[in-house]
């Protein structure tokens, strides 16, 4: 997702609670992101959510698993995955993250 798609729906939810977080699991040269890229991901993009970063792997405790980037995941308040599909039908998405609040 592009972050300025994921940080307009975070702005707009996130005082009813929705909880966003833009996951970086490698840098364009396929090297382990560090606190320092993460800081410039979040430049790039104008994110004010968190931004996480870890392997592809360390998703899979939840049943993810991450083939390449841009995917869009979305969990119910129990950690159950609602939708998972790389780039991701936005208004699919938002209906989502609707019927969670």
């Amino acid at each position: 997702m592009a972050g300025s798609v994921a940080e307009q729906r975070y702005q707009a939810y996130k005082d009813q609670g929705f909880q966003a977080f833009f996951y970086v699991s490698e840098t364009p040269q396929g090297k382990p992101p560090d606190a320092a890229y993460c800081k410039t991901v979040r430049a790039k993009y104008g994110l004010t959510m968190p931004v996480l970063y870890g392997s592809a792997s360390a998703l899979g405790a939840i049943g993810i698993s991450l083939p390449s980037n841009d995917y869009n995941i979305v969990l119910d308040k129990g950690g159950k995955i609602l939708y998972y599909k790389k780039g991701g039908n936005q208004s699919a998405i938002t209906n989502l993250i609707e019927g969670q609040l």
